[in-house]
């Protein structure tokens, strides 16, 4: 599954209302160790750390550490390390806000 895939199926199976409607128009979640910061905005947002997400996109950190930005058409870049990874992200996802939903160590507001 693509990351953009495993979002949007993450934010139906946690039966979140629509990100632009979610405190200052922001998904941030941080599972396991990811975070990721869904910018549903048409103006770019600042996370606590610093970083920009440009309207639309996605920021994600692994370990805290960047580990990619996805564009709303599936573009962007990701990291293709062992550990973080398209296919590691949407695993860690999938399994965080799957059936047997891990802990809730979320945040579902502005960045």
């Amino acid at each position: 599954m693509n990351p953009i895939d495993a979002i949007m199926d993450a934010h139906q199976q946690l039966g979140l209302p629509p990100i632009k409607e979610m405190p200052g128009g922001v998904w941030d979640a941080t599972f396991g160790p990811w975070r990721m910061v869904v910018n549903a905005n048409r103006e770019p947002v600042t996370t606590p750390s610093g970083v920009t997400v440009d309207p639309y996109h996605t920021y994600v950190e692994y370990h805290g550490w960047p580990a990619g930005v996805l564009g709303p058409a599936g573009d962007g870049q990701f990291a293709a390390g062992v550990g973080a990874n398209p296919e590691t992200f949407a695993a860690a996802l999938a399994e965080w806000s799957g059936p047997r939903r891990g802990p809730r160590a979320t945040r579902t507001s502005s960045p």
